[in-house]
């Protein structure tokens, strides 16, 4: 089932993912990236930040006031002072005190605060940070007391002060994080040793400018300083000023919003609205949809031989292995603009441009230009790089190029919770669709239509009720969660697991931007064990590769009770799913997305023609997932294509051919599905080679007047072409999807009812 709410009955393990609904727990699962820098100082009315905990307040606090004074009074000094080093270090590190070390104190005891009030449960990290935060705050305070005290003394400050940041990672400043929303997410170990490793090199130059041995390195060390400092200074103003100009960053709230129901009949059914009180709610976000990680492929099927053209936001994107790991590059060489995915990985992993032979690192750095032996400056040569990062069996890459370690945060890649359970096994697809990742997402949260456009593929029309779907947390930047209220009946194995007394669960998530999974789970009523029962999830990434056209990575987690026979102890379907070939398995998930491919196209082409969601009449529960997904759409906004990316079907109107063309959209980036095409067209080409062996040996056998050798050859021929057959349906299956078209669900019941289409009454009587 590759839509989740209206599968088969299954179960997990109690409380494992079990939340109130009263609270957000996105960041439980899937830490969050904090909404804004944290040395952007925002202008909120106080209103709203009183009503809204995840907002980035503006709210100066006493440390922050004191670290802002000393320094103030540390410029006076300094202007005061003949001694230019001493008053260069001053200067220097009041400006970085005054647009990083204030705000951040700021916000982290803001944060502090936010996670006494809303966290109690994590009373202990919330502790642990705050902390953190004091010895920080008073290694600040010290040093900054110590360059105001004495001109030399200035150095040796500044050590003070970098090595309290050194030290407030080293006692548990990362593992205790705290975010703007006062939940314990702690930082990646990477991002913490990128950050102590800077901290120490400016460290190491303030250090020898105020213990080295002579007056000359002391000067060194203390201009060196000055320079490092400089630089921060100028990124943290850039930054700020960037920020300053696109407006306040308000973000929703997640524990004292408010929901007004409004009751709307409609056609004598009830319509639901939930609208917030909150009006920074209502505002759209300033939602940054480039600072985000995306899936592009599974690492299982994608081959490290060969460089692959991929496309993200309609940019295109060259991906390789270089030997160690992945990277991927802006499809572009700086030189002459020549596609670098048509080039070569040469002995060192770096990939050489097809054109003149440019030679660049994952990192974009131009190693070589064979044109030319005393071109010494290449800096200005680079190509633009992207962070790629494989988590899960996952290729992932953060939609912002040039973004550093700190940015492009490796805790936040969303990750389904299934996969770390060694009970799980799996099942992977990826297709690229003909349509964009809006309808995609759209899609798969809707469960109603399984039944209907997946009729006799994995559902039929007859399963068909009504579900009473609901949100169970308010539509957030990161998504929301909801779940099915009740116990329902779905199909016929939901009646069986009612007489059985097994109690169903379906929990769905959507993760912004790109994640979203449905949940299922069983239990007896009374020993309401979930552990001995069958739990399943779907899984479903939605990249956006361009304007209309996007693509699915799907993943289907089982996990299978243990057998009930005692001296049995084997578990047959889950050494099924873990051994089958992926290729088998993704012959099954092309026929499903092959029953979306042929209409979605034509009705995003339809929603957007006739003035977008708010055309769709939705009076049903059913479809409170999508009414939820379409609001949060309408607040983060559209994604930011490239200018030069086009919907390539609004020129002409798609082919039934090339919407259902498995080939393009799945088999040539599968290496699975590849190399199955690949033997199965060797298959039949030595299966023909049989058939002109039997045809050759037929006069012969012919003469012998024997039956047996008669009988014998007749059953090698049957057999050979029985094999040819199956190579050439393996083959089409990977290559087309016309031969399964119409699909199921258009096609007659059964012999007598050529032209006459299955009702769900018909089902149901039938």
């Amino acid at each position: 089932n590759t839509h989740g709410l209206s599968g088969r009955a299954c179960s997990r393990p109690p409380g494992l993912y079990d939340f109130p609904p009263s609270k957000s727990r996105f960041t439980d699962i899937f830490p969050r990236r904090p909404a804004v820098s944290v040395i952007a100082l925002q202008s909120v009315p106080d209103n709203e930040a009183s009503n809204s905990p995840t907002e980035i307040s503006s709210k100066w606090t006493f440390a922050g006031w004191s670290l802002r004074l000393m320094a103030s009074a540390m410029v006076w000094l300094a202007l005061q002072d003949s001694r230019s080093i001493s008053t260069a270090v001053r200067l220097t590190t009041a400006a970085i005190t005054c647009l990083d070390f204030a705000p951040t104190i700021d916000t982290q005891w803001q944060n502090i605060a936010r996670g006494l009030e809303t966290n109690k449960g994590k009373a202990k990290e919330v502790g642990k940070f705050r902390n953190a935060v004091c010895f920080k705050g008073l290694g600040e305070l010290l040093g900054l007391g110590m360059m105001i005290a004495r001109a030399h003394w200035a150095c040796l400050g500044a050590t003070i002060i970098l090595l309290s940041h050194v030290l407030f990672w080293a006692v548990g400043g990362g593992s205790s994080r705290i975010d703007a929303n006062g939940n314990h997410v702690p930082a990646s170990p990477a991002l913490v040793k990128v950050i102590c490793t800077a901290d120490l090199i400016v460290a190491t130059t303030a250090a020898l400018g105020t213990f080295a041995p002579t007056r000359r390195l002391r000067s060194v060390g203390a201009i060196a300083y000055s320079l490092l400092t400089t630089m921060l200074v100028a990124e943290k103003a850039k930054k700020h000023l960037e920020v300053s100009k696109e407006g306040p960053q308000v973000y929703t709230s997640t524990n004292k919003t408010l929901e007004v129901v409004d009751e709307k009949k409609s056609g004598g059914i009830e319509e639901k609205e939930i609208h917030s009180t909150n009006e920074s709610i209502s505002s759209p976000w300033n939602y940054d949809w480039n600072s985000q990680w995306y899936p592009l492929a599974f690492s299982k099927v994608t081959s490290k031989k060969v460089i692959h053209r991929l496309e993200l936001f309609g940019e295109h994107l060259v991906l390789w292995h270089n030997g160690t790991d992945w990277a991927a590059l802006a499809d572009v060489c700086p030189h002459r603009l020549a596609p670098l995915s048509e080039g070569r990985v040469d002995e060192t992993g770096q990939i050489e441009c097809p054109y003149h032979g440019w030679t660049f690192t994952k990192e974009g750095t131009c190693t070589k230009i064979p044109q030319s032996t005393s071109c010494t400056n290449l800096r200005g040569c680079g190509a633009r790089s992207y962070r790629v990062v494989e988590r899960q069996g996952i290729i992932f890459v953060w939609g912002k190029a040039g973004a550093t370690a700190e940015e492009a945060d490796e805790s936040l890649v969303p990750i389904c919770p299934a996969l770390d359970d060694d009970r799980f096994v799996w099942i992977d697809f990826s297709r690229d669709l003909p349509y964009s990742a809006d309808i995609l997402m759209e899609n798969v949260l809707d469960s109603s239509h399984v039944c209907f456009t997946h009729h006799q593929t994995i559902s039929k029309r007859e399963n068909a009720i009504p579900l009473p779907l609901k949100l169970t947390t308010p539509i957030e930047p990161a998504g929301f969660h909801g779940e099915m209220a009740g116990d329902v009946a779905i199909g016929k194995t939901g009646e069986e697991n009612i007489k059985a007394k097994r109690v169903t669960q379906r929990k769905t998530d959507f993760v912004a931007p790109a994640y979203m999974n449905h949940i299922i789970r069983s239990a007896d009523v009374d020993s309401m064990d979930f552990d001995a029962g069958f739990e399943t999830w779907t899984v479903a990434y939605a990249t956006p590769t361009g304007p209309g056209r996007s693509r699915l990575l799907a993943r289907f987690p089982f996990r299978f009770p243990p057998p009930k026979r005692r001296f049995f102890r084997f578990n047959v379907p889950g050494f099924i799913f873990k051994y089958l070939p992926d290729w088998i398995n993704h012959l099954g998930q092309l026929k499903v997305t092959d029953d979306d491919n042929i209409f979605l196209p034509i009705q995003e082409r339809q929603v957007h023609d006739m003035g977008g969601w708010k055309r769709y009449k939705m009076p049903t529960d059913a479809d409170a997932f999508v009414k939820g997904y379409r609001r949060w759409y309408d607040k983060a906004g559209v994604p930011p294509h490239s200018p030069f990316a086009i919907d390539e079907y609004r020129s002409s109107e798609p082919t039934k051919e090339k919407l259902l063309d498995r080939k393009s959209q799945h088999t040539d980036h599968c290496a699975s599905c590849n190399g199955a095409r690949k033997n199965a067209i060797r298959i039949q080409s030595i299966m023909r080679g049989a058939l002109l062996v039997c045809v050759a040996f037929t006069p012969t056998v012919v003469a012998q007047k024997s039956w047996k050798a008669f009988s014998t050859l007749g059953l090698i021929t049957f057999v050979v072409l029985q094999i040819k057959r199956a190579a050439y349906l393996v083959e089409e299956s990977l290559t087309t999807g016309m031969a399964n078209y119409p699909p199921p669900r258009n096609r007659p019941a059964g012999r007598r009812l050529r032209r006459e289409l299955r009702t769900v009454e018909q089902g149901r009587q039938g």
